[in-house]
């Protein structure tokens, strides 16, 4: 039996799951459990170019090394997919913003650089001209601290239909219409604040 969200409101054993709760449960995951896992690790390894397998292993590292904590009130793979999104988007801003140190030897020595350029380079700026980051970040901002909503934006990013959104989200297709209605209606709410 894995660990299920808690929603009795019963918090004697504390309101986090100990990193020992987390480990038993990450080892009796089902194989319906680790294919959510799997799928979701796929979204996200789009979105941020690192291995799906990475993302998954980086996951149960954070948390049962206790630098990401479930809460009673989560379940288990909707807490590591949502820990998942979180690698994703920590990798994808580091990226944009070029926070990663580049190690150049000479003679089989370390030489560091005096300093970050802070010119943008020719890439950047083109890029940056045509993307689409404004309307992204409008629809994250709206959908912010819905784990489903925001796994179901990542599939539908990642180009998922059907039953591969039934699978990571874990819904039916009646689920999913009311997930797509609720983000419908997040997204109108959204809009209509913007032109208010």
């Amino acid at each position: 039996m894995q660990i299920q969200a808690d929603h009795s409101g019963n918090e004697s054993a504390g309101p986090r799951f100990t990193a020992d709760e987390l480990r038993s449960a990450i080892a009796r995951l089902s194989a319906a459990d680790l294919a959510r896992l799997k799928q979701a690790s796929k979204v996200f390894s789009g979105i941020s170019g690192i291995m799906e397998d990475d993302l998954i292993q980086e996951s149960y590292t954070r948390a049962l090394e206790g630098r990401r904590t479930c809460g009673r009130t989560v379940g288990l793979v909707p807490f590591l997919c949502g820990v998942m999104k979180s690698i994703a988007s920590q990798e994808t801003e580091a990226r944009k913003i070029g926070l990663r140190p580049v190690t150049v030897l000479k003679n089989g020595i370390v030489v560091l650089p005096d300093g970050k350029a802070d010119a943008v380079s020719p890439e950047q700026a083109a890029a940056a001209a045509i993307d689409e980051r404004p309307l992204i970040a409008r629809v994250h901002a709206a959908i912010e601290g819905d784990e489903k909503l925001e796994l179901l934006v990542e599939g539908i990013y990642d180009q998922m239909r059907g039953a591969e959104l039934r699978n990571l989200l874990g819904v039916d297709e009646q689920g999913l219409a009311a997930l797509r209605k609720k983000l419908k209606r997040r997204l109108q709410e959204a809009s209509a604040e913007r032109t208010t």
